[in-house]
């Protein structure tokens, strides 16, 4: 949460909001320049089941970050 001090009370909900909504925008970020460090690292190696186990941690990584904002409210 924000600070009384920092802002007008009528503005701190949205506030809050967009702050959630920048983080989770930079989060995606990161995992897609991750996924694409993997795969520029691994291109041209056939490693079997490499696809999915990249869908899988994609996968986990969004569930973990539903998961904690349900457990916040």
């Amino acid at each position: 949460t924000l600070a009384d001090s920092l802002v007008e009370r009528k503005d701190r909900e949205m506030m809050e909001e967009l702050l959630v909504a920048a983080l989770s925008s930079a989060q995606a970020r990161v995992a897609e320049t991750r996924m694409d460090a993997i795969q520029t690292m691994t291109s041209g190696l056939d490693f079997p089941g490499m696809d999915e186990a990249k869908s899988q941690m994609l996968k986990d990584m969004f569930s973990d970050e539903s998961s904690t904002k349900e457990d916040k409210t």
